[in-house]
């Protein structure tokens, strides 16, 4: 709607600096280069005119005759040569309405001829109350019209006089050529008609013109020039006088005579006039020949004069660019697309006021490029003052318009009469990262506008909702009486969110953690520490159940403020490779081999010391800072591996399992990666082996398959973790490419004698077989349970009983021990105690 009824305004603003004349320079300007264009790339021939011949009287003539202007005898004699080769109509381009003899009466004799036009000489100008009366029938007007810039665009075919019409120069001469019983001239309102072809005529508003009524008079006509300015063969009237001329170039043509001395000055600037440095100007004579050249053109081969369009016309068409301005803005200006989109419209729009041009309809060019711009600049603006206090996706509040209605609701508190509270909402949409990697953007973005209308349907006209975050909401709640109002709030949102959303015919089910903070008069605290706390419960809340929600009490912010400066710590331990790989055995069951290793992450801080993965690895996925220790444990490991394969000669049995993380799994680069890392290190892909967890494999199914299947033309071996922690995989299995399941610890741990403890992994262990795929059993810590798990046929095993993770100068000497040696039970016992 702002983007519409800027447009409509700015239409309005264009149209009527249009019509007070503003635009016209801008508009002719545009015309000429279209018209010098046009001659650049247009077939129009260059040959001459074989219908004209054209008799210049040169200043090379006038001083041969030494007569300025040529007396009336010379013009006679040049007349009468010329009517003995029968030429269909002769022009006479100069005037002669005053007496110059000798030869007054042998002039006058040729002027009465039936097939000769002689240019009337309008004096001080041609009244439009004129009786016309002494105007001879094969007289034609010559009104030359310039534009403001003095050149020459237009040309006036006719006026009415109070008996007659009155027809110019050139339409005569056209009008004899082409007989003047089968192409009388009738003259109508929006133009004039030559026999049966018409011909439009200019008004007041036509294209980029806006002309007063006294220059918009009579019927005119845009000149369409040719590049050429001699489109016709020429003689001199010397020529014509001494008769040295060719009498074939006279015979059914139109001679047109006239001056192109420079003293004469008869000479005019045209559109290619502006292109020339040399100040090119043309002779009104070759202008003459261009014009009736047109008319013969638009009678015999179907040629057009231009046409132009209707007031309404040209509103609607820069209304259309006016809107496509303001769209392009609206729609685009945040994205890589912008600046390609607006040089398109222009494309177009210059493009296509082009091709127009070239079918002869002149249309306004600078008013809709105008409007374009101006639409573009103030969508823009609008824009940006719109998105500083609102987000454009959903239309809420943005951060710092909610943090200023808190601050409102804050000093009211101060107020002895309001004995009531507020409370700050910070609510959270539990996993939404996932959902846009899943599904893209475009459906996350489709959710959030979902999820916005039913916290909307959840809160009382007075509350205010604020998008603070991608998937964070903040909401004030003023005038509390009691608490229990608040946790109501909170109540219905998780409820209402907890309703299905819907996503290519696809269910989605969302929860949201939040937080509140309650303020009341008893104590000071500024609406930016207000929505701190909210937001450091909401944080609590989200790392203790996602779907929670928590108050904020005392201790939190400093337990936020721990997670944050681990945060930066993390970052500088990635700078400074404070990382380091140790690396757990994994035994074949049955035989004792050794069958390769598990290589796990360890953090040594210089000032926190061993951190825990559980501490460090659950704040790095949140942040992204898992893909670059995900990269470089790829890289370590492989590495490493690669290199105790060659030191050592390793067995080809053994492999190196790591873990991806889910958003390194997400990665749409992850095939090319591992290839690389592969290629670098010169580790085969089959000494490889890549670990995911049942969660992530299942949180997108079709993009899991695919991700699988790209990893298994590397080769390299796949194994699922932590099978059977939660996720129902089982119907999705067989579909997944992988050759390992790996039994959870928590499953491991609970093994006994009893068979309740063993349904799981016993299950497992079936369904893997079933499935062609191998069994590792991890964190086996006692003989009891390897013996059960060996018993059940389990392959391969890993944990305490066998060895603790390995430091690499450890994993050395432990491989010398156990490359080709197998295990003894009773040895691990020991070790184990």
């Amino acid at each position: 709607m702002p983007a519409l009824v800027a447009s409509l305004s700015i239409t309005g603003g264009v149209l009527g600096a249009k019509y007070l004349g503003w635009l016209q320079t801008i508009e002719l300007n545009a015309l000429d280069r279209m018209i010098r264009l046009q001659a650049m790339v247009g077939d129009r021939p260059t040959t001459l005119d074989d219908r004209f011949l054209i008799v210049e009287i040169d200043d090379q003539d006038l001083q041969n005759f030494q007569q300025i202007p040529l007396t009336d005898d010379i013009v006679a004699t040049a007349l009468e040569n010329l009517q003995k080769h029968d030429p269909k109509v002769i022009g006479l381009d100069i005037y002669r309405n005053i007496p110059n003899p000798p030869g007054t009466k042998r002039l006058a004799t040729q002027l009465a001829k039936e097939n000769l036009i002689a240019i009337y000489n309008p004096q001080h100008g041609l009244p439009l109350d004129s009786s016309g009366e002494n105007i001879q029938e094969n007289q034609g007007f010559n009104l030359v019209i310039i534009d403001s810039d003095n050149i020459q665009r237009r040309k006036l075919l006719a006026l009415r006089s109070e008996n007659r019409p009155l027809y110019s120069f050139g339409l005569l001469v056209s009008q004899v050529y082409l007989g003047e019983s089968d192409h009388p001239i009738e003259l109508e309102d929006n133009g004039l008609k030559l026999g049966s072809h018409y011909i439009p005529a200019i008004n007041q508003h036509s294209g980029g013109y806006r002309l007063p009524a006294s220059e918009a008079r009579g019927w005119q006509t845009l000149l369409q020039f040719s590049a050429q300015q001699q489109i016709a063969q020429s003689v001199t009237i010397s020529d014509i006088v001494a008769e040295t001329f060719d009498p074939e170039l006279v015979q059914d043509r139109i001679v047109l005579i006239g001056s192109t001395a420079k003293t004469q000055k008869d000479t005019f600037m045209t559109p290619y006039s502006v292109s020339k440095t040399d100040g090119h100007l043309t002779p009104g004579v070759f202008l003459h020949a261009q014009a009736i050249q047109k008319i013969l053109d638009t009678a015999t081969d179907g040629d057009h004069f231009f046409s132009y369009w209707t007031e309404g016309q040209e509103f609607v068409w820069i209304f259309i660019w006016a809107s496509i301005g303001g769209a392009t803005t609206w729609l685009f200006y945040r994205t890589k697309l912008f600046v390609g989109v607006s040089i398109g419209n222009v494309t177009i729009l210059c493009g296509s006021s082009y091709l127009l041009f070239l079918s002869n309809v002149w249309i306004p060019v600078a008013a809709p490029i105008i409007a374009l711009f101006v639409s573009w600049s103030s969508v823009l603006a609008y824009r940006l003052f719109y998105e500083e206090k609102y987000d454009v996706l959903t239309g809420l509040q943005n951060r710092d318009s909610f943090l200023q209605q808190v601050s409102l609701s804050n000093a009211s508190l101060t107020d002895p009469s309001n004995t009531g509270a507020i409370a700050v909402l910070s609510v959270d949409i539990d996993r939404f990262k996932s959902i846009n990697e899943s599904y893209g953007h475009y459906h996350g973005d489709a959710i959030l506008k979902q999820v916005v209308q039913r916290l909307r349907s959840q809160l009382p006209q007075d509350r205010q909702l604020a998008r603070m975050g991608a998937n964070e909401f903040g909401i004030l709640v003023s005038n509390l009486t009691t608490d229990t109002a608040v946790i109501d709030i909170v109540d219905n949102i998780k409820r209402k969110l907890k309703e299905p959303f819907q996503i290519n015919e696809q269910k989605l089910y969302l929860t949201c953690s939040t937080g509140v903070a309650l303020h009341t008069s008893e104590t000071c605290i500024t609406a930016e520490d207000l929505w701190l706390q909210a937001h450091t419960a909401m944080n609590r809340a989200k790392t203790s159940r996602r779907g929670n929600y928590e108050i904020f009490a005392a201790g939190m912010q400093t337990q936020s403020l721990n997670r944050l400066t681990l945060e930066s710590d993390l970052r500088q331990a990635i700078e400074q490779d404070e990382f380091q790989l140790v690396y757990q055995p994994i035994f074949a069951m049955d035989t004792g081999l050794l069958q390769g290793f598990e290589a796990l992450v360890r953090w040594h801080s210089p000032t926190r010391g061993l951190v825990s993965p559980n501490r460090f690895i659950s704040i790095a996925e949140e942040t992204d800072l898992i893909l670059p220790i995900g990269q470089w444990v790829l890289e370590e490991g492989c590495r490493q591996f690669k290199e105790w394969q060659e030191t050592l000669n390793l067995d080809e049995r053994l492999v190196l399992s790591i873990n991806l993380s889910s958003r390194q799994f997400s990665q749409s680069n992850l095939k090319k990666s591992v290839e690389t890392i592969l290629k670098n290190t010169g580790l085969d892909a089959s000494s490889l082996k890549l670990e995911v967890t049942e969660s992530m494999v299942m949180d997108d199914i079709k993009e899991t398959i695919k991700t699988l299947n790209e990893l298994k033309t590397l080769n390299v071996k796949l194994s699922i973790d932590d099978f059977g922690t939660g996720y129902s995989s089982l119907s999705y299995l067989n579909d997944f490419p992988v050759d390992t399941l790996k039994i959870d610890r928590s499953f491991v741990s609970k093994i006994s004698e009893k068979a309740s403890s063993l349904a799981i992994p016993s299950a497992v262990i079936a369904l893997g077989h079933n499935l062609g795929m191998d069994i590792v059993a991890e964190g086996i810590e006692n003989i009891s349970q390897f013996q059960i798990l060996k018993s059940l046929n389990c392959e391969y095993g890993q944990g305490f009983f066998f060895a603790k993770p390995l430091e690499r100068k450890a994993v050395t000497p432990f491989l010398k021990k156990w490359n080709n040696h197998p295990f003894d039970p009773d040895i691990f016992v020991t070790n184990s105690k």
